[in-house]
C-alpha cells in the first residue's frame, strides 16, 4: 500500500522501516513537533529526583516515557508503572476503578496540551496526583502545498498518532477535501479516532497489514 505517516520524523523512522520491509511504500508528513517544556524540563527533573515518594507512574504517551527515562537511570522496585493502551485514557480509568489509591501519590507526566479527565478521576478517588508537563506538542510548519503534493501520489491511507496531528491536517487541508475521497484515515487510538470523526470522516481502525 501507499501510506503516509504523520508523526515527527525521528519517531516515524522505526515504523517506516518496518512497513517498507513488508512491501509498503511510505511517505513521512510530520504534522506535529515535540519540543521541550517551557521550563526546560526543570519540573520533571525535580519530580524524578523524588521518585521514591510515588507509588504510581502513569505514562499516556511515548514522548512522556522518553522524557522520564532521560531523567531516571533506574525505576524504584516499588513503583507501579502504568502505560496507556490502544483505548487511551478510558482504558486507564477502567484500570484504576479497581485499585485502592486513596492517599497514594501518582506522578503523571503529560504534554502541554494533555487532557485532564484522568487527573480528575484519580483525585476523586483520593489519590494525590502531581501533573508535570514533560514536553510541548506544537503544530508542524507543514504547508498546504506539501500535503497536496504527497496526497496526489496515489496515497491509499494516512496514519495519525494523535488528535493534534488530525487537527493540523484538516486545518492545513482547508477546502481541498476532495483529495480525501479515496483515502483511508487510520487513527492509532480511540481518542485520535474521535478527532477524525469530529471532522465528518469514518476512521479506518482495522487496516489489514498495517496495524
Amino acid at each position: 500500500m501507499r501510506l503516509v505517516l504523520t508523526r515527527p520524523l525521528k519517531d516515524s523512522k522505526p515504523f517506516k522501516k518496518k512497513l517498507e520491509a513488508q512491501g509498503h511504500q511510505v511517505w513521512s508528513l510530520p504534522l506535529i513537533e515535540i519540543r521541550p517544556p517551557k521550563d526546560g524540563g526543570v519540573a520533571l527533573q525535580k519530580a524524578c529526583r523524588r521518585i521514591e515518594q510515588y507509588q504510581w507512574l502513569v505514562l499516556t504517551s511515548h514522548n512522556a516515557g522518553q522524557a522520564v527515562l532521560r531523567n531516571l537511570k533506574k525505576l524504584p522496585k516499588n513503583l507501579n508503572v502504568v502505560v496507556v493502551r490502544k483505548e487511551g485514557v478510558a482504558d486507564l480509568i477502567r484500570f484504576f476503578k479497581t485499585k485502592k489509591i486513596a492517599g497514594q501519590k501518582i506522578l503523571y507526566p503529560i504534554s502541554s496540551i494533555g487532557r485532564k479527565e484522568l487527573v480528575r478521576f484519580l483525585r476523586k478517588k483520593g489519590a494525590k496526583v502531581d501533573v508535570v508537563v514533560a514536553y510541548q506538542t506544537k503544530p508542524a510548519p507543514v504547508t498546504t502545498a506539501k500535503i497536496e503534493t504527497i496526497l496526489k501520489k496515489r496515497i491509499e491511507a494516512v496514519l495519525f498518532f494523535s488528535p493534534s496531528a488530525v487537527e493540523n491536517f484538516f486545518k492545513k487541508l482547508g477546502r481541498r477535501k476532495m483529495l480525501l475521497k479515496t483515502l483511508r484515515l487510520v487513527p492509532i487510538g480511540l481518542t485520535t479516532g474521535r478527532a477524525i470523526k469530529a471532522h465528518g470522516y469514518k476512521p479506518a481502525y482495522n487496516l489489514s497489514g498495517i496495524i
